[in-house]
């Protein structure tokens, strides 16, 4: 099965989640970049948040790989505010009608939020995700992550 890991990522942890994931699956890899810099904190924790809970989108960067090759998309989003960020729900939007099947994995302060964002992404794909996986900081910080990612993997193959 050929895949495609592509993700958003300003902190780390969902682009370090999407490493692991993207090498047990010897998969390829996009990287979701925005036009617009979140680099300061002010714009990323307080304007990013209001932006997705406004469910806004935002430019981003073109990525140039053809979706209908591949026969698992997988979606890395971290939860700003219970919501998927700007950038996230942009590419979900643009590029949803590729996706053979997709699989969505999270990063989240608390983990309770992810479940919001995976109804947000597959409500906008119009259709369920096959596997789904989400982590908090709590579960990264403890080092967690790393059983998780290989029962996810033994789903996706």
């Amino acid at each position: 099965m050929k895949s495609l890991v592509v993700y958003y990522s300003n902190t780390g942890n969902t682009r370090h989640i999407a490493d692991l994931i993207s090498y047990g699956l010897s998969s390829d890899v996009a990287e979701i970049k925005e036009e617009k810099n979140r680099a300061n904190e002010f714009s990323l924790y307080f304007l990013g948040s209001i932006e997705a809970i406004l469910n806004l989108k935002s430019k981003i960067k073109p990525i140039t790989k053809d979706y209908s090759k591949y026969d698992l998309v997988l979606i890395g989003s971290p939860v700003w505010a219970g919501h998927i960020p700007p950038a996230v729900r942009t590419f979900v939007e643009e590029n949803k009608i590729n996706f053979k099947n997709y699989a969505i994995f999270s990063t989240s302060g608390s983990g309770e939020d992810s479940k919001k964002a995976f109804s947000q992404i597959s409500g906008a794909i119009g259709r369920e995700p096959f596997a789904v996986l989400s982590f908090s900081s709590k579960e990264l910080t403890e080092k967690k992550e790393i059983p998780a990612v290989e029962r996810f993997l033994k789903k996706l193959r």
